[in-house]
């Protein structure tokens, strides 16, 4: 049986899964953003960095999330690490997130250089991570007097609710959780790769357009890396931004929130530019039926 790889199942080790995806070609294509590809090894090398700076599996990290590929980077690097993510959304507004940051007294934060500086409290214990872009080095400003934290082992991410049914709350989704959502997702491919031999980078690039501070940007992230896809991140949803990705890497599949399905029904799109998808995944709320139905007659072709 040498030469045999023992695939890392998603389920208990989704870290190994991560870690395995990373190193299979550093030299291909991994993700795009802004017109401009990065590739896996650079994905790889900033999550290696600042899987460096998690002490012990369980700690908690902040990240400002913003839909750039650093953020890809520092989400992996905190689960290569066992780490905890805790989810700071700078999109409700800076004094809110200086607040979120200070009120949850982190052992370490991460995010784009100009946002550790404008939204760390000056007096806030806490490790300091700046992440620019993949693959540039990042920078780790170190807390010479930070109090040991009591962890969250076995706990992936930290994300505040909606906030629909009362003022938004803290809630742990776990890493296990995360592996059995990822299986059950295979449901939606024609033809699941087995990994009989490991896993291998795929054909097809998908498109990530959800908001990576919510848990369906997040669960898209770790599907194509657990996958070994590539995939096109669109800083933010627009008709003109998604529809461009979508006419230049034909995906088969795609998801749109409610919302964001009715903005391209209302675009009057050419079937033909939808016609690669099957199925059209959409979450956060169920869709209506009559645009569930208009979108079935867009991508008949």
């Amino acid at each position: 049986m040498d030469g045999l790889v023992t695939p890392r199942p998603l389920i208990g080790d989704l870290a190994g899964r991560i870690a395995d995806v990373l190193a299979i070609d550093p030299s291909a294509n991994a993700v795009e953003f802004d017109g401009t590809w990065r590739t896996w090894g650079q994905l790889a090398d900033t999550a290696r960095q600042v899987a460096s700076v998690v002490d012990r599996p369980g700690t908690e990290i902040g990240v400002i999330v913003r839909n750039r590929p650093a953020t890809v980077g520092v989400y992996l690097g905190v689960l290569l690490a066992g780490g905890c993510i805790v989810t700071i959304n700078p999109g409700r507004g800076c004094g809110r997130a200086r607040d979120d940051i200070a009120e949850l007294d982190l052992p370490v934060v991460a995010g784009h250089p100009d946002d550790v500086a404008d939204l760390v409290p000056d007096g806030a214990r806490a490790t300091r991570v700046g992440a620019a872009d993949l693959g540039l080095p990042v920078a780790v400003r170190p807390c010479v007097d930070a109090d040991p934290r009591p962890g969250r082992p076995g706990v992936a991410v930290r994300r505040l609710t909606s906030g629909t049914a009362g003022p938004p709350k803290r809630i742990d989704l776990r890493t296990s959780t995360f592996g059995r959502v990822l299986v059950g997702a295979k449901r939606y491919e024609s033809a699941p790769s087995t990994d009989a031999a490991g896993p291998e980078l795929r054909r097809g690039v998908a498109i990530v357009n959800a908001p990576l501070v919510h848990v369906g940007g997040l669960f898209r992230v770790l599907q194509c890396v657990a996958d070994g896809r590539s995939f096109a991140l669109l800083e933010r949803f627009t008709v003109e931004g998604w529809l461009d990705a979508v006419r230049r890497h034909r995906p088969k599949t795609t998801s749109l929130v409610p919302a964001a399905l009715r903005m391209v029904l209302a675009a009057d799109i050419d079937p033909e530019d939808l016609s690669s998808l099957s199925p059209v995944i959409s979450a956060t709320a169920p869709p209506d039926p009559p645009d569930a139905d208009a979108l079935l007659r867009a991508v008949a072709v």
